[in-house]
C-alpha cells in the first residue's frame, strides 16, 4: 500500500461542440487508497457526505470526506466502532439518511443476553463523528452464534424512513418468520409489523434482498434455482396487510433468467429487469445472452421479453435508474476466467487470481410498463487483471437527464493517443436520445509532450453521481508522480 493524494476539481461544464470546462477550484489531502473499496454520497443541499467502504480485520470501516458549499475537498474522519468480543460483537453495518440527518446502523450481538441488536448513532455531517446517544431501533432473540439472524435494511427513495426487516433464527420444520419496521424522523416506529414466508415442509434456503416504497410496502427477493439456471422469487407485504404474497418470475420457455438487477421506482414498485438466454443442454464457450426481460410488481404475472438483434456474450447487469416514466438498465460484456494455481503448496496457499476482458456496454430503456424503447450500445473494451475498477462505469441521473461516465480509449478522439484511456460521459435525455460524447482529455491536459501522455485513469466504479454534479475517482500517472484523484463535473 503506498500513499497518494486525494485531489477535487470543481468543473463548471458547457455542452457544446467541444464541451469545454473551467476549473474553479482545486485542492488536494493525503489519502492512501484502500483495496475493493465502494463509495456512496448523501446530498444536503448544495454539499455532499461521501463514504468510503472497506474491510479493515473483517470488519466494515468508512472514510468519511465532504465536499462542502465550496467545492471544496476535506477528510473528516474514519468511521469505525470497538468490534467488542466474541460474545458481544459490534459492527457498523450500513449508513442511512432521514432528511438532513444521518446515521450509523450498528449490529450488536451479546451472546450472553441472547439479543442480536440493531441501534442507530447520528453522524455529525460537518466531521464525520459520531454524536450522541445509541438509539435501540429493534432485537431478536437467538441461541446459537452460528444462527443469530439476519438484518436487512433499505433507505426509501424520499429519504424520510429506515425501513427493516429482521429474518428471525430460523427453526426446523417451521416456517420462515420476520420482524418488519418503519422508522421515521424521530426513529419512532410507525410501521411494526410481523410474518412468515413457507411452511416449514420443506427448508427454504434464503439469500433476500430488500426493498420498501416511500409508503410502507416491502419486498423481499430471494433466489431459487430450476436445474443449472436461477430465476427471482419476489414476496410482497404491503402496508397494513397481514398476508404475504409470492410471485415466482420465470419467463417462458426455451428463455430462461441469466442475471437482473432490482430497484424501487418512482411509484414505489418493484422492478426487475435483465438479460436472458435461451436454455441449453449444454453450453460450450461463452455464454449468449439473446435479449432483455422487464417485470413490474404492479403487474406480477407479467414478464416481458425483448429479442437483441444479435446475441451478446458474456452480459452483467450494473444497476437500474429511473427518470420519470423512463426505466433504464445499465449493462456490460464481462469475461472473468480464474487463472490456474500454482502447483504444490505454494499454489495451495497462494491468493485466488482473475483475467478479465471488458467489452461494450449497453443501456436498454423501457418505460414503466415495460415496454421496449431502445438497446444504446457503447463500444469500448479492455483488459485487466484481478483490479479492473478502471473499467467499469459509474451512472446515475443527473441534471434531468441520465449521466454514464466511462474510460474510452483515447485514440478515438486523439489518434497519436494509442494505448491511453480517458474519461468521458454520455447522456441520454427522458425521450431515449443519446447525446453527443464528452470527452475530458482536453481538460486533464492529455496532449502529447517531450515525455509522452499524462495518463488520466478514472476508477469510474468508485463514481457515484448526485444532484450536485458527477464525482468520479482515479489514478493520475505521469512518469514522475502518481496520485488519487476525485472530479466533480457540473
Amino acid at each position: 500500500m503506498y500513499k497518494k493524494f486525494f485531489t477535487i476539481l470543481s468543473l463548471w461544464v458547457t455542452v457544446s461542440a467541444n464541451a469545454q470546462f473551467k476549473v474553479s477550484s482545486t485542492n488536494e489531502v493525503n489519502y492512501t487508497v484502500k483495496k475493493n473499496a465502494s463509495i456512496s454520497a448523501f446530498t444536503f443541499g448544495s454539499k455532499n457526505v461521501i463514504f468510503i467502504k472497506y474491510k479493515e480485520n473483517m470488519l466494515n470501516v468508512f472514510d468519511v470526506f465532504l465536499v462542502d458549499e465550496n467545492n471544496t475537498l476535506k477528510t473528516l474522519n474514519t468511521l469505525k466502532i470497538n468490534a467488542g468480543t466474541f460474545k458481544n460483537m459490534r459492527e457498523v453495518i450500513a449508513i442511512q439518511q432521514i432528511n438532513d440527518k444521518l446515521y450509523a446502523i450498528i449490529e450488536n450481538r451479546n451472546k450472553d443476553e441472547g439479543k442480536n441488536r440493531i441501534l442507530a448513532q447520528e453522524i455529525n455531517s460537518t466531521n464525520g463523528n459520531l454524536m450522541g446517544a445509541e438509539t435501540e431501533l429493534a432485537f431478536m432473540n437467538y441461541t446459537s452464534m452460528g444462527n443469530p439472524g439476519v438484518w436487512h435494511i433499505y433507505n426509501t427513495n424520499n429519504k424520510k424512513s429506515i425501513a427493516v426487516v429482521a429474518e428471525l433464527p430460523s427453526e426446523k420444520k417451521m416456517p420462515q418468520a420476520f420482524n418488519a419496521y418503519f422508522f421515521d424522523e424521530s426513529l419512532k416506529t410507525s410501521i411494526n409489523d410481523a410474518f412468515t414466508i413457507g411452511t416449514g415442509e420443506k427448508r427454504k434456503d434464503f439469500a433476500l434482498q430488500f426493498f420498501a416504497s416511500n409508503d410502507g410496502n416491502m419486498f423481499l427477493v430471494n433466489v431459487e434455482f430450476d436445474k443449472s439456471y436461477r430465476f427471482p422469487v419476489v414476496y410482497t407485504k404491503k402496508a397494513g396487510e397481514k398476508s404475504v404474497t409470492e410471485n415466482l418470475v420465470v419467463l417462458q420457455e426455451p428463455n430462461k433468467n441469466f442475471d437482473y438487477k432490482v430497484a424501487i421506482n418512482n411509484d414505489g414498485d418493484l422492478v426487475i429487469a435483465g438479460y436472458y438466454q435461451e436454455k441449453k443442454n449444454f453450453i460450450v464457450g461463452d455464454v449468449k445472452v439473446v435479449g432483455s426481460w422487464y417485470y413490474n410488481s404492479q403487474n406480477p404475472a407479467s414478464v416481458k421479453t425483448f429479442a437483441f438483434d444479435k446475441p451478446m456474450t458474456n452480459m452483467t447487469p450494473h444497476g437500474i435508474n429511473f427518470n420519470n416514466n423512463q426505466v433504464l438498465l445499465t449493462g456490460q460484456q464481462i469475461k472473468k476466467d480464474k487463472e490456474p494455481n500454482a502447483p504444490g503448496q505454494a499454489g495451495f496457499f497462494a491468493p485466488e487470481n482473475y483475467k478479465y476482458e471488458m467489452g461494450n456496454l449497453l443501456i436498454t430503456t423501457f418505460d414503466n410498463a415495460g415496454e421496449n424503447k431502445s438497446d444504446m450500445v457503447l463500444t469500448n473494451d479492455g483488459k485487466g487483471r484481478n483490479d479492473v475498477l478502471h473499467l467499469m462505469p459509474s451512472f446515475g441521473m443527473y441534471n434531468g437527464k441520465y449521466s454514464i461516465v466511462y474510460n474510452d480509449e483515447y485514440s478515438k478522439f486523439n489518434e497519436l493517443a494509442k494505448w491511453y484511456r480517458v474519461p468521458v460521459t454520455v447522456n441520454v435525455t427522458s425521450q431515449n436520445l443519446m447525446e453527443k460524447v464528452i470527452s475530458y482529455g482536453t481538460n486533464f491536459d492529455l496532449e502529447p509532450s517531450e515525455k509522452g501522455f499524462r495518463m488520466v485513469n478514472l476508477q469510474t466504479a468508485m463514481g457515484v453521481v448526485t444532484k450536485n454534479g458527477i464525482i468520479v475517482f482515479g489514478n493520475e500517472t505521469d512518469y514522475n508522480k502518481q496520485t488519487f484523484k476525485a472530479y466533480i463535473f457540473k
